[in-house]
């Protein structure tokens, strides 16, 4: 009977071990920021093709492409990172948590446009279809009801064109600002997050210019996409040896840039 008493008093012992951060149980030691890394470089890879594609060669993916384009996005850019996101939050990593679940939002709403883009009958390629239909009309038509139907065709193609990409930068504007503002704040923890960041703000910036700017722009967010995607996989690579090994083995995380709390000292000092 002692020997089982002594049993079941270690047993406790070892549940209330687990259970305290001292003993590191899989939910503390675990880091969902390597989920939420790849997640993000691997949905910047699939958009820097795309742009790489459209600067190329001149035309905008569309159909089937932007539809397994944007589920991929959703799949990878929104549910892994919501997932990650929430894992964060449990092991009470508020900055990492927050930026998984907002950059979640992010591309699963990029990924849902490009299914609805790829799913329209509406492509590029179907400006220029008003001029078309004015050539294949009946010669018996005049030429004021003819200048009349162009008007009436075109004008309308070019106000839904013009009102998407207004609606788009305008979507873009938030998540730029909540971009900076992560880059700042997470400069505050370690030297990884902020270049991920400061590159994914970046990238909306120019993702906004080539929304009315020519190619140039795609070119510019694409190279800032394969920052990205580096940025990530080293910094996924680093929080995996972390959790393994419960010690830093590659550097980035554990060092910030800056010290909030020594920002002033300086100058109170010297006054």
């Amino acid at each position: 009977m002692i020997k089982q008493g002594n049993c079941s008093s270690y047993t406790l012992e070892n549940k209330d071990l687990m259970a305290s951060s001292d003993g590191f149980p899989a939910s503390f030691y675990g880091e969902p920021g390597v989920l939420g890394m790849l997640s993000n470089g691997i949905s910047a890879f699939l958009v820097l093709l795309q742009n790489f594609h459209t600067a190329h060669t001149g035309t905008a993916p569309a159909g089937v492409e932007n539809i397994l384009a944007g589920v991929h996005l959703i799949l990878i850019g929104g549910v892994c990172q919501l997932v990650a996101g929430m894992l964060s939050f449990r092991k009470y990593d508020h900055l990492s948590g927050t930026a998984f679940i907002g950059y979640a939002a992010l591309w699963g709403s990029y990924g849902a446009t490009r299914i609805y883009f790829g799913a329209s009958t509406q492509t590029p390629t179907i400006v220029p279809l008003p001029a078309q239909i004015m050539n294949n009309l009946s010669l018996s038509t005049n030429m004021t009801s003819n200048m009349s139907l162009t008007a009436t065709m075109v004008i309308p193609v070019f106000h839904v064109c013009l009102s998407i990409k207004e609606t788009a930068i305008a979507g873009l504007v938030p998540y730029i600002l909540l971009s900076f503002l992560l880059a700042f704040c997470s400069a505050t923890v370690n030297y990884i997050m902020p270049l991920v960041f400061g590159a994914i703000t970046a990238t909306l910036v120019f993702e906004a210019v080539g929304l009315v700017a020519s190619s140039w722009a795609l070119v510019v967010s694409g190279v800032l996409e394969l920052l990205i995607l580096i940025f990530a996989i080293y910094g996924s690579a680093a929080l995996l040896g972390k959790g393994l090994t419960q010690r830093l083995v590659l550097k980035g995380f554990g060092t910030p840039l800056f010290n909030v709390l020594l920002l002033g000292t300086t100058n109170s000092g010297s006054a």
